[in-house]
């Protein structure tokens, strides 16, 4: 544990070295040198994200030079501030953005950093949710299939208004970006299309909004799902105390069966006498004779 430490501490000073360098000399050249450092940044971060310990170090290194933070700041702001300082909490929350990011797209993320980022949107499309190519429910579409997939999905819900057919409407058919109006009445205009039909923008929408909705079926079905775990408990907790209940008023019931037999049974015996018995036995030599024993 001792190599590891010194091991992120030392590449953590080497990147804030190269961090250094590269805001006083090579800033408005290029973002060539910050990829690569967001690059080895990852790196780091992925072995954060597998060992709480190094976790602590990078703590313990926050608090050396001075940059506070809470326990509740996650491990990629943690790294970020460190490498580049806690001056600019927008970058700071940009950078960490696309650490975490890119860890959900860990194997293209790894394969090529600079490359992702790129085609992504760049740093700030990711900050922002509105990457372009990559992977999963982000609006991602470099998949053909995940739009084809997510064009399925909406094409089973019902359209909230239809408008008439129109000759300044796009003559493709498929997904394309409308600026509509809303008038007073609830009446709906078509302003402006923006962009083509079926373009890398209008399928990251539509990629999107499925994913919402999946997410919004599977949030109701938990919910669903809690709600009858819920209402099955307290049916058996309310079936537990009729019994418990009817259990107790039958004990009850044969209590006073028991007391009134007794009491039957008390009446039927004679009762007590004063009057004083003598037994006598037989004299075993003299059959005349009778003594009291």
């Amino acid at each position: 544990m001792t190599n590891l430490n010194t091991s992120i501490n030392s590449t953590c000073k080497s990147l804030i070295s190269e961090r250094e360098n590269w805001e006083k000399i090579e800033l408005a050249a290029s973002n060539t040198k910050l990829y690569s450092i967001l690059s080895r940044c990852f790196e780091v971060y992925k072995q954060l994200k597998q060992n709480q310990f190094l976790v602590e170090e990078l703590d313990k290194m926050l608090t050396a030079k001075g940059i506070k933070f809470t326990a509740a700041v996650h491990p990629a702001n943690k790294l970020i501030k460190l490498i580049f300082g806690d001056n600019d909490r927008r970058r700071v929350s940009a950078y960490a953005t696309v650490m975490k990011a890119a860890h959900e797209n860990a194997s293209k993320a790894t394969a090529d950093f600079a490359a992702w980022v790129k085609r992504e949107g760049g740093i700030e499309a990711i900050r922002t949710g509105n990457a372009t190519t990559g992977g999963g429910s982000s609006g991602t579409t470099s998949d053909p299939e995940a739009f084809n997939k997510a064009a399925a999905r909406l094409g089973k819900e019902a359209a909230i208004a239809s408008i008439a057919p129109s000759s300044k409407f796009p003559e493709e058919t498929g997904y394309v970006m409308v600026l509509a109006r809303i008038a007073p009445d609830r009446s709906l205009s078509v302003v402006k299309f923006i962009g083509k039909v079926n373009d890398e923008r209008a399928k990251s929408i539509v990629i999107k909004a499925a994913a919402a909705e999946d997410a919004d079926c599977k949030a109701s079905a938990s919910k669903a799902i809690k709600t009858m775990k819920k209402n099955i408990a307290t049916k058996k907790r309310a079936d537990e105390k009729t019994a418990k209940e009817a259990k107790a008023a039958l004990h009850a019931k044969m209590d006073k069966r028991n007391f009134a037999a007794e009491s039957r049974i008390d009446e039927k015996l004679p009762e007590p006498s004063d009057k004083a018995f003598v037994i006598y036995k037989v004299n075993a030599d003299d059959d005349s004779v009778n003594e009291a024993a």
